[in-house]
C-alpha cells in the first residue's frame, strides 16, 4: 500500500493543531508521534516522545511501542546495520508488552527484533505467546 505523502503531512498538521487545543490528551500526541516517524522526521518524533514522557502518566503500551517504532526507522535509515538501534528499539518494544501482555502489536515487533538481533529461541517463546493470546488460550507461564 502507497501512502500519499500530502495526506501524511496534512495528517501531522491535523494532529499537531488538535494537540495544541487538547494538551491533556495524551493519545493526540502518540498518534503525531506515528506519523512524525513515518514522515522521517526523526528528530521531531524524538522531541516529541520526550516531551510526552516529561508531560503524562504513561501507562499502556502506545507510547513504548512509538519510541520502538522510532527507533526501528532510525535503523531501517542507516547503512551499514545499527545494532544499537536494533537493541533500544528491542527495549521499548519489550516495555510495551509489560504495559498491555497480551497486545500482539508490540510482541510481533519484539518476536522479529530478536530474530534479527540473533536470539531465534527467544524469538520462537516470543511468537508461542503471542499466538497462544491471539487464540484466547492461556499460557503456563503467563
Amino acid at each position: 500500500m502507497k501512502t500519499n505523502r500530502g495526506l501524511v503531512v496534512r495528517s501531522e498538521q491535523f494532529l499537531a493543531e488538535l494537540g495544541r487545543d487538547y494538551l491533556h490528551i495524551l493519545e493526540i500526541q502518540e498518534e503525531r508521534a506515528l506519523v512524525l516517524i513515518r514522515l522521517g522526521e526523526l528528530e521531531q518524533a524524538e522531541q516529541l516522545l520526550n516531551s510526552v514522557v516529561e508531560k503524562y502518566d504513561v501507562n499502556s503500551a502506545e507510547t513504548p511501542a512509538r519510541w520502538g517504532a522510532l527507533w526501528k526507522s532510525r535503523e531501517n535509515a542507516s547503512e551499514p546495520v545499527d545494532h544499537y538501534a536494533l537493541e533500544q528499539s528491542l527495549k521499548w518494544y519489550l516495555r510495551a508488552t509489560e504495559y498491555e501482555p497480551t497486545n500482539y502489536y508490540p510482541r510481533i515487533n519484539v518476536a522479529t527484533l530478536q530474530l534479527i538481533v540473533g536470539r531465534p529461541l527467544d524469538s520462537q517463546r516470543e511468537v508461542a505467546i503471542t499466538l497462544e493470546h491471539l487464540s484466547g488460550s492461556k499460557t503456563r507461564d503467563h
